[in-house]
């Protein structure tokens, strides 16, 4: 479970960079 939080958290940052970009 705590795996698929990380992964969340992860794609939620990797999406903000591709927005700044």
């Amino acid at each position: 479970m705590g795996e698929f939080f990380y992964t969340s958290i992860l794609k939620s940052v990797l999406s903000r960079l591709i927005s700044l970009l």
